[in-house]
């Protein structure tokens, strides 16, 4: 039983459903794209920032991460950008953003995570 503000709520259990992405698979095309978040129960760390997935049929892991998503973790992120960075993303964001882009995709590609398009 778990306490809240009107008394007590009876706690349920209920079977764990993976969330799915809408996209077929880079490596092998079919459409089983899972979510995949590798922490551990109790763990204090967070979730990670670019969403992974993993195909439940071929086994590949996949990132997916659109533009919006990317500006808005820049807009929410911007102290941890140097001053010559944040000098950039103001006087040619569209460079900035594309030259970030680049950086994820060679971050992942030398993990062997593919980009989900």
């Amino acid at each position: 039983m778990l306490p809240d503000a009107e008394g007590v709520v009876e706690a349920v259990n209920v079977d764990y459903v993976p969330v799915k992405i809408n996209r077929k698979c880079p490596s092998c095309g079919a459409p089983s794209l899972e979510r995949r978040v590798s922490i551990a129960e109790g763990s204090k760390e967070i979730v990670p920032a670019v969403p992974r997935y993993k195909c439940a049929s071929c086994g590949q892991e996949c990132y997916h991460i659109s533009d919006e998503y990317l500006a808005d973790l820049v807009s929410d992120g911007k102290e941890l950008f140097s001053d010559a960075e944040k000098e950039q993303l103001k006087k040619n964001p569209e460079e900035f953003m594309n030259e970030l882009k680049e950086y994820i995709s060679r971050i992942f590609a030398m993990k062997n995570i593919k980009r989900i398009i």
